[in-house]
């Protein structure tokens, strides 16, 4: 790997085979789980790369948190992920062991909807954060625009190879596909990478960029720069979703601690409101709060609006927050109604005609790109010229370990496509991996 010296010194300076390289500059937009996953592949190089990641919320993506004082936090983003993969599963068991995650059956006391995933222990940041220890994460930064700037021995070279032509490959292998476009130029050739955000750009130049962002804000980033890296997500759709959070400092009568909308619901024409409802209090023992609603007395709720409805309200200006907030809470006392006629019907006892209690606490979250549908094929995108890659849950649609519902999954292939990327990053950039 040779080093990356400014034109004036180059011309003063004679590299020996003892000169050690100054370390790649390595930015990586987003730091959600493909981001970390994909830094902390790089963080085990030789020598070891600077990484600095950008988000541009406070948050580290979906697996997020809301901490209440006085009543208690809310999993008010994605509520637990699958592991169906070899490679994944490995991991979740050591997180598992690590008393770092736990399968969602055990998290409560009716059997768990969703078999087969798992919770993370005490809060679902808790994976994010853990991914993050030792990395450089800048916030808030909104990257609008990416800009590679030439060196002069780049300029020169493309002068003296103009009439060059160059092609586009793909190389498929067992684990990966990875775009090439490929010309005779060396990597010394390349330029650097200048990051643009919403209020000026980043004075630090990169030697490598990494979008590890949605589809759709992908999208706008990388096809100025690499329509090739662009198309495999033009198909990939997000939908939105909006969350909703209650809490209440008494019982609020509900025979179940999670409901999920019946799968042909799901189908139907009219996919109505709720889509799904979980007591937060209860999904993890020891949660930050305790349980209940308000010191420890009462009951927390998480409710995710099916697509429609979030779709029809989540960019409405002025946001109708009051509006969304009741008629999600309507749906689920319904749904808590008919739960209650069940058991009225299987013989249980007659609880009467009871009226809802008041919440103390009421909040919604908009989630713009919530779930993944239809992702791409391709486990990520590099192009080895420019240095400049993307992952992510739009990404890793083809799995090893078998089908997923459509949509579900997003950690899972969030986490495989930003560690194949950065194992691919480590080939391309000339590095290795340290031996321990």
């Amino acid at each position: 790997m040779m080093s990356l010296s400014s034109s004036s010194a180059s011309s003063t300076t004679t590299a020996t085979s003892n000169t050690t390289p100054p370390p790649l500059n390595i930015a990586i937009i987003g730091a959600g789980i493909a981001g970390l996953s994909c830094a902390r592949v790089l963080l085990q190089a030789h020598p070891t790369p600077r990484i600095t990641l950008f988000e541009k919320s406070t948050t580290h993506g979906r697996c997020a948190t809301r901490d209440v004082p006085g009543i208690g936090s809310f999993d008010h983003g994605a509520p637990h992920f699958s592991a169906l993969s070899p490679e994944f599963q490995a991991q979740v068991q050591q997180w598992q062991e690590e008393g770092l995650v736990m399968p969602a059956s055990s998290s409560s006391s009716s059997p768990s909807l969703w078999p087969g995933h798992y919770v993370v222990h005490p809060s679902m940041r808790s994976l994010p954060t853990h991914l993050a220890q030792g990395l450089s994460i800048q916030r808030p930064f909104l990257i609008t625009k990416l800009e590679m700037k030439e060196t002069k021995n780049q300029q020169q070279e493309q002068d003296r190879c103009a009439a060059t032509t160059t092609t586009t490959t793909t190389t498929t292998t067992s684990d990966s596909t990875t775009t090439y476009n490929s010309n005779n130029n060396d990597n010394n050739k390349r330029g650097q990478w200048i990051l643009h955000h919403d209020d000026g750009k980043i004075t630090q130049k990169f030697d490598a960029v990494v979008v590890a962002v949605p589809a759709e804000q992908s999208i706008p980033l990388l096809e100025p720069v690499s329509p090739a890296l662009a198309a495999p997500l033009i198909d990939v759709k997000s939908a939105s979703c909006l969350s909703v959070m209650a809490a209440w400092d008494q019982p609020v009568g509900a025979p179940f601690t999670e409901w999920k909308k019946a799968k042909a619901e799901e189908k139907g024409e009219d996919e109505g409101i709720l889509y799904s409802a979980r007591r937060d209090d209860l999904k993890t023992p020891g949660r930050p709060g305790g349980e209940g609603g308000k010191e420890g007395g009462g009951e927390r709720w998480v409710m995710h609006a099916t697509p429609a409805f979030s779709a029809s309200h989540i960019q409405t200006e002025p946001f109708p927050k009051e509006k969304v907030i009741l008629n999600v809470l309507d749906a689920f006392f319904k749904e808590v109604e008919r739960g209650k006629e069940g058991e009225r019907e299987g013989g249980k006892k007659d609880m009467g005609e009871e009226r809802a209690p008041r919440p103390v606490y009421l909040s919604v979250q908009r989630w713009l790109y919530a779930q993944t549908f239809n992702p791409s094929e391709e486990p990520f995108g590099w192009e080895e010229r420019e240095k400049v890659g993307a992952c992510g849950d739009g990404w890793q649609g083809r799995r090893e370990g078998g089908e997923e519902e459509e949509g579900k999954g997003g950690i899972e292939r969030a986490w495989l496509s930003g560690r194949r990327l950065g194992e691919a990053m480590l080939v391309s950039l000339g590095l290795r991996k340290e031996e321990k």
